[in-house]
């Protein structure tokens, strides 16, 4: 995602990107949703539902904060900047008071940070389904998120949000919320299911399975790119989503175990913060191309998405430091 913002179209953005029928977006969006399954499905058993659905109106709040932050920050920089560029909100034409609105209404999203406000509809989604999959009605959380899916099909225009431009369609939520609810559901039957098991015992054959089905998903891709369409995400995207991150699991299932930890570290401190490492990647697509000219295919943008990586890294490891020292600064009982 951030060789794709930052320097896209160079050589470590095609490296990240070989298979452009799964990016960055929707890995983050199943990824996100299994693993938010997986959590909220233990976390109910030991605190009220309640809680688990106040826990989410508030990281709902938080992120649209930071949705509304990044698009303040651009606006600043239309001020501030010396040069305006892809994300950086348009403003001809506009007055303040539609500006306002747009900002609101999450319409002003730029490019580099426009997953955000999906999120704040798949949580929202999400607290309904906690509550038929805690009773185990998982069957009416599924058929709940396909009768959305086809809402989305039937009503593009109205449930889609409105690109950058402010003109053309941007990312169809009511399509994307397939994605995250189905891992949500995964995810919360994970454990009954022993995907793990599961993924680890067939994890040769899963490698070896997705080589020539890979293969023809990229040859369709070229004849047909409308079968993966990403702003309308289609069905046979969906399952390419699902298919790659079994191919992922099992590869990382044979890779890791010989795999330095000093290598594995910074993915997985990234990973577990990867909110605010998406909030820093915004930020950088939004503020520097402000001042500087940055061709995407050049050294220096290559280097800038590297010292990103760089700067998610960094500021993963200093939350965990904080977060390891509060806990041991805490007032021991007894």
């Amino acid at each position: 995602m951030i060789t794709g913002h930052l320097a896209a179209g160079s050589l470590i953005a095609r490296a990240t990107h070989v298979f452009p029928q799964f990016d960055g977006a929707s890995g983050f969006v199943l990824l996100s949703g299994l693993v938010l399954g997986i959590v909220q499905s233990r976390s109910v058993h030991r605190v009220q539902l309640r809680r688990i659905q106040c826990a989410t109106l508030a990281r709902v709040a938080l992120i649209y904060l930071a949705q509304s932050a990044i698009v303040l920050l651009g606006l600043a920089l239309l001020l501030l900047g010396t040069r305006t560029h892809a994300n950086v909100p348009p403003t001809e034409g506009r007055g303040l008071a539609e500006l306002t609105f747009s900002a609101i209404t999450m319409s002003l999203a730029p490019p580099a940070g426009s997953v955000l406000r999906l999120y704040v509809v798949f949580l929202l989604l999400a607290m309904g389904a906690y509550w038929l999959l805690k009773r185990g009605r998982w069957v009416e959380v599924l058929a709940a998120s396909g009768a959305v899916y086809g809402l989305g099909i039937a009503c593009r225009e109205y449930t889609s949000f409105v690109a950058f431009d402010g003109e053309t369609r941007g990312a169809n939520w009511a399509m994307w919320q397939l994605l995250f609810i189905s891992a949500l559901v995964l995810g919360w039957h994970w454990e009954r299911l022993g995907a793990d098991h599961f993924l680890r015992r067939w994890r040769w054959a899963l490698l070896v399975a997705y080589l020539p089905v890979g293969g023809v998903v990229l040859l369709a891709g070229r004849l047909a790119p409308e079968l993966f369409d990403k702003i309308d995400v289609t069905v046979l995207r969906i399952a390419v989503a699902y298919a790659t991150l079994a191919f992922l699991y099992a590869a990382v299932e044979i890779v890791l175990p010989v795999t330095p930890r000093a290598v594995v570290r910074p993915i997985e401190l990234i990973g577990q913060r990867s909110l605010d490492s998406y909030i820093i990647q915004a930020s950088v697509a939004v503020i520097v191309p402000s001042f500087i000219v940055l061709h995407p295919h050049s050294p220096a943008s290559q280097l800038l998405a590297v010292v990103t990586v760089v700067a998610c890294w960094e500021w993963a490891r200093w939350r965990v430091r904080r977060s390891t020292s509060g806990r041991e600064a805490a007032p021991q009982p007894g």
